[in-house]
Parts: C-alpha cells; structure tokens; sequence
C-alpha cells in the first residue's frame, strides 16, 4: 500500500513542475508583448550609423550582418538609453548600452 501512494504524489509533484514552468513561460511571453507593444517602431541603428557618416542603405546591400543588426537594433531593451544618447549629439559612448556597437564601428571604418 505504501509503495502505491507513492505513485500518485509524484504524479501531482510533476504535475507542479509543470504548470510551474508553464506559469513562468506564460508570464515571460506577457511581459515581451507588454515591451513590445509599448515600442513606437522606430529603428534607431540608421540614426546610430549616421552619427558616425555612415548610410544603412549602402552597408545593407545583401549583407547579412546588416539584417542581424537591424534584428539587434529592433529588439533592444535599451531604446530609452538610445533616445537620450541620440538626443545629446555625442558621437562617443554608444558602445556601454548598444548591442551594435561593434557593428557600427567596423561600418565607420570600412
């Protein structure tokens, strides 16, 4: 008899995990849209590159850096901290908060 309850309290136990997961999945997914429709649409990096003399038209032709750092730039977190360094005309200190930082600067360079 005792080997026979085991059974079913390791059911429920996985049970928990599972809804637990699938809670924490549920609220991760809520959270991103909540990001995302909050987003105003605007994509930051031509703004990044021009900063630096740099045309996301000529760079963008069939590249596929280009694509991944338009990907990169459209899913930020940081699209607050950008507007505030964009908005202060500074040409330096981009690469703390960008996660194209690296891209812009061999864009500048070549």
């Amino acid at each position: 008899m005792v080997a026979q309850m085991g059974v079913p309290m390791a059911n429920v136990i996985t049970l928990g995990i599972v809804v637990l997961v699938l809670g924490l999945f549920g609220y991760a997914m809520f959270v991103e849209s909540q990001r995302m429709l909050r987003d105003d649409g605007r994509l930051r990096l031509r703004r990044m590159l021009a900063r630096r003399r740099v045309h996301l038209a000529a760079e963008a032709a069939g590249n596929y850096e280009s694509a991944r750092a338009t990907r990169r730039c459209l899913a930020c977190p940081d699209k607050a901290q950008c507007d505030a360094w964009l908005a202060s005309h500074r040409r330096e200190g981009s690469e703390a908060f960008c996660p194209n930082a690296s891209f812009i600067y061999h864009a500048a360079r070549s």
